[in-house]
């Protein structure tokens, strides 16, 4: 399955989300301290169904089933796409543009205030789209397209990207997707919020299985330093609760991410134990080997590995086969 979809999950999501990063901080080690245990029953997940684009000249599928857009032989008039390609290298010099069109009739509105300027929407080949506003012969100003659907959600009456390649492809997050995800090609991807006007909040599923909830800088030089991953497993019993990734593949994401500091088994369960100020604990359960608790940072960095014969203090372990 493959989308990039505006979620209109509850606003409470995002401030939890929003919570879970802002109440952590960073260290570099630390003796693991007693957590508030939360006993959490067993999940069973069911993906959701989603429509898929439909098949036509723009759109091949491969083999995984991950849809792509490609620019088709003379899909824009050639006296138009000349311009508008000017205006997207101006406002992105990665842009290819693949599709655009012109909304003689519609308003972006910022803050309760119409923005000036014509609109035109623009898909980029394997980076993010984008709305330009043009006033007279000039690019007035460039809003990507997942701001333009934060400021849909703030004024419905508001234009957003609506271009078919915008609305499904996540190409443009791969690199924010890779930065802290091995080997992910992104298939699935919810834009859940954002942070004021800077900061994105995105769920992302790979090929891979691999899956989370990114945060970062919503712009094209964001470093890799400056992306944040949220383990759906911390975010199983809340409304943010990750739509595409479930406990065992949040579990082994864990894997992919720590691969050399992790003990050698066969993943196949998960699930968040509790925190306290500086420290989140997992539970991580094998089909081949004894279980172990996990002690990460709140921003997601390798802290220590934990016995479950130690692990009283944090609620102890309930995948078998256990640590003796």
């Amino acid at each position: 399955m493959t989308g990039f979809i505006f979620d209109n999950r509850a606003n409470g999501a995002m401030a939890i989300i929003l919570g879970l990063l802002l109440s952590f901080s960073p260290i570099a080690g630390v003796s693991l301290p007693k957590a508030q245990a939360q006993t959490r029953p067993p999940v069973t997940y069911t993906p959701p169904t989603r429509p898929l684009p439909p098949p036509n000249s723009r759109t091949r599928t491969d083999a995984s089933g991950r849809t792509t857009f490609n620019r088709p032989p003379a899909a824009l008039k050639a006296g138009n796409l000349k311009v508008i390609q000017k205006w997207a290298t101006q406002a992105d010099a990665a842009c290819e543009v693949i599709s655009e069109t012109q909304n003689k009739n519609d308003t972006v509105i910022r803050d309760g205030k119409p923005l000036p300027g014509q609109i035109y929407e623009v898909a980029c080949h394997n980076t993010r789209g984008y709305i330009l506003l043009i006033k007279g012969s000039k690019l007035s100003e460039a809003i990507p397209c997942h701001i333009s659907w934060e400021m849909r959600g703030q004024n419905p009456k508001s234009y957003a990207c609506r271009i078919l390649a915008n609305r499904y492809s996540p190409d443009w997050i791969s690199d924010r997707a890779n930065a802290k995800l091995p080997d992910c090609s992104p298939v699935d991807a919810l834009w859940i919020s954002g942070f004021g006007k800077d900061t994105s909040i995105i769920e992302i599923h790979c090929a891979n299985g691999l899956g989370g909830v990114l945060s970062f800088p919503s712009r094209r030089d964001t470093s890799d330093s400056q992306v944040t991953l949220i383990s759906c497993l911390k975010l199983l019993d809340t409304e943010a609760k990750c739509q595409n990734t479930n406990a065992t593949q949040a579990a082994k994401t864990f894997g992919a991410v720590f691969a050399d500091k992790l003990p050698a088994c066969t993943i196949n369960n998960g699930r968040f134990i509790g925190a306290n100020a500086t420290v989140e604990f997992y539970e991580i359960g094998c089909a081949d080997a004894p279980a172990f608790i996990l002690a990460t940072s709140g921003t997601g960095q390798f802290l220590d590995l934990l016995g479950c014969e130690k692990a009283a203090n944090v609620g102890g372990c309930q995948f078998s086969p256990t640590r003796n």
